[in-house]
């Protein structure tokens, strides 16, 4: 499991690290010593915070597609029972319900016609994309089991949202040791660790400071060749 506040203080010693190392002066060394010495603390501080970088994960077993192919009806009943709840969703669409607004007040055993029916609903038969439609239904189908406490779709959700975490915390490491300047990975943190996210922007230095200290460390690996790579990417 990534730990979202070991993760936010390594940046953040790397951020300090870094801003010192290209501050660094030494009066008894000449200038191409002092900016060797800049240099090699910025690759040690880039050492330090890769010892941090998240393993790459392994993409979930359990995942929306699996949680819905395993709502598929498998008894002679249950084919019944959908036909009889698709009729419901029928009705529903003919009085002018938007699929939508029906999918929200649908019950598990709806839901489940909801979705063996998802290519031919009108609303997918009608677009001139049906496929993007109709796989817009099924995550919105995904959303209100989640939300019904469906346990096979909070277990496919919670794996989701892990894996996704762990990836984007690696990009906001390597973003940050490669010197982005665009915030690599902090959307798709936003989106699957909003608590480390809020984290990680309190630390946020001040933007002139972090611009200088970021074109400075450009401009060192620019004299010594260094293009930079993260191990494991």
């Amino acid at each position: 499991m990534t730990n979202s506040k070991s993760l936010v203080d390594a940046i953040v010693k790397f951020r300090a690290a870094t801003t010192s190392a290209v501050n660094f002066h030494d009066p008894d060394l000449t200038n191409s010593a002092i900016t060797r010495r800049r240099h090699e603390r910025v690759m040690q501080a880039r050492s330090e915070l890769l010892k941090a970088l998240p393993s790459q994960p392994e993409a979930p077993k359990v995942n929306r597609e699996t949680a819905l192919a395993g709502r598929a009806p498998k008894s002679v009943d249950q084919v019944a029972m959908i036909q009889q709840e698709f009729s419901i969703v029928e009705r529903l669409l003919a009085a002018g319900q938007p699929i939508e607004q029906i999918i929200l007040n649908s019950s598990p055993a709806r839901l489940d016609a909801i979705l063996a029916h998802a290519e031919i609903l009108p609303s997918t038969l009608r677009s001139a994309d049906p496929t993007a439609v109709a796989e817009a239904v099924r995550e919105r189908v995904f959303e209100r089991l989640v939300e019904t406490g469906d346990p096979e779709a909070v277990m496919a959700r919670d794996a989701q949202l892990a894996h996704g975490r762990q990836v984007a915390w690696r990009e906001v490491i390597t973003g940050n040791i490669e010197g982005d300047r665009y915030g690599r990975g902090l959307a798709a943190l936003h989106r699957t660790d909003p608590e480390g996210f809020e984290a990680l922007a309190a630390t946020a230095s001040d933007p002139v400071t972090a611009a200088d200290t970021g074109e400075r460390v450009r401009h060192l690996d620019r004299v010594f060749g260094v293009g930079v790579s993260t191990a494991g990417d």
